[in-house]
C-alpha cells in the first residue's frame, strides 16, 4: 500500500525538531471535511502537547538589579515564572532541559 504524500509530509514535519511552523503542503491541499483538512487540525491540536524547549530569556535591567524572564518557543510571551509544565497563554508544554543554554536578549526601551 502506498503511503499518500501529504501523510509522510505530515510525519516528516512531525519528526522535525521545530514543530511549530505551518506544513505548506496541507494547507495547498486541505479543502474543509477532508482527510487532509482533519489531519492538519489533528496536528496542529497535537503540537501544542509535544514539548519545545526554552531557548530564550529576555534580560530587563533595572537599578535595583536584573531581572530576567524566559520566553515561550510558541508564542513568544514572557512566561510569568520558570519550570512552568505549559504556557499559561497560549498552552504549549514546556521543555525546561538545557534551560542555562538560554540565549539572552536584553530588553531596549523605545525612546
Amino acid at each position: 500500500m502506498l503511503t499518500p504524500p501529504i501523510v509522510t509530509e505530515i510525519h516528516n514535519h512531525a519528526t522535525q525538531e521545530n514543530k511549530n511552523q505551518t506544513i505548506p503542503a496541507v494547507r495547498a491541499h486541505a479543502q474543509p471535511g477532508t482527510l487532509a483538512d482533519f489531519s492538519a487540525l489533528f496536528h496542529l491540536l497535537l503540537s501544542y502537547r509535544m514539548p519545545m524547549t526554552v531557548r530564550e530569556l529576555m534580560v530587563f535591567r533595572q537599578a535595583r538589579g536584573k531581572d530576567s524572564y524566559y520566553i515561550c518557543p510558541r508564542c513568544q510571551e514572557l512566561l510569568e515564572r520558570e519550570f512552568i509544565a505549559y504556557c499559561s497563554r497560549c498552552g504549549q508544554c514546556l521543555n525546561w532541559h538545557g534551560y542555562r543554554k538560554a540565549r539572552r536578549t536584553y530588553f531596549k526601551p523605545k525612546r
